[in-house]
């Protein structure tokens, strides 16, 4: 699994959810690779330059042993990366896109251009890394979702909601 933070710089700014999540990733059996610029700052709304965002997830779907992409977060800008994404490469290395928020963009952009579904789910430090580890219904349904080809079936519904101040 290839973890990118193609729009806003959450891994800087909040690195023990960010711990969390990749741990949850791994309690669940997923062998987890962070892309080189995930880390590489908080730029108060970007992790990184455009070209460095774009590399990382070109990386990842090149990537061999990446079957799967998950954002770090959502944020601000992750349409920058339309432009200077290979759009051709991508549709010749199907490969399972999860993200939400800010991420739209680069599902809308992605589906478009390639024809590839794509997945809008959780994220690696609002979901998976929430405070006492991921919710039950999370991990199950990313897992029958992405994990499995056939429909998933009705979506869980929270009954609760978390706030995370860490």
């Amino acid at each position: 699994m290839g973890v990118v933070a193609p729009s806003w710089g959450g891994p800087a700014a909040l690195p023990r959810p960010f711990v969390r999540g990749l741990a949850a990733f791994d309690h669940a059996g997923y062998r987890v690779r962070v892309m080189p610029n995930v880390h590489s700052q908080d730029w108060e709304w970007v992790s990184g330059t455009a070209s460095e965002r774009a590399s990382d997830l070109m990386t990842a779907f090149v990537d061999a042993e990446v079957r799967a992409i998950i954002c770090a977060i959502g944020g601000d800008h992750s349409a920058q990366l339309l432009p200077l994404l290979d759009m051709d490469l991508i549709a010749a290395n199907p490969t399972i896109f999860c993200g939400y928020s800010d991420i739209t963009a680069l599902h809308h952009g992605i589906h478009r251009a390639t024809g590839l579904v794509t997945f809008y789910g959780p994220a690696v430090i609002p979901q998976w890394g929430a405070v006492g580890g991921p919710f039950d219904y999370t991990v199950d349904h990313f897992q029958q979702v992405v994990g499995e080809a056939r429909p998933a079936g009705r979506l869980p519904h929270a009954a609760v909601e978390v706030h995370d101040n860490d």
